[in-house]
């Protein structure tokens, strides 16, 4: 007998939204920075705790590179986010 009725998991929201939001700067920012901490390459942990990517992203917001993104929330948490 098949238990699946018992484990229920909060649903993946899909939206987009305007990249001015301070939350969304930050989420943006932490994501960023724990995706790029292993290298693609090697599989290993990239020395210190910049990856090369995050000022990238940091220079796109300040120059208001980007009005939109599209944003992946999880009970209310970014979780993931396209631009």
């Amino acid at each position: 007998m098949s238990n699946e009725s018992s484990t229920r998991h909060a649903p993946l929201e899909l939206r987009t939204t305007k990249s001015d939001d301070a939350n969304v700067y930050e989420a943006v920012r932490r994501i960023t920075r724990i995706a790029f901490l292993i290298n693609p390459e090697t599989g290993l942990r990239i020395e210190g705790d910049t990856p090369t990517e995050l000022p990238l992203v940091e220079a796109l917001f300040a120059r208001n590179a980007v009005d939109h993104l599209h944003i992946a929330t999880l009970n209310g948490e970014i979780v993931a986010y396209v631009l």
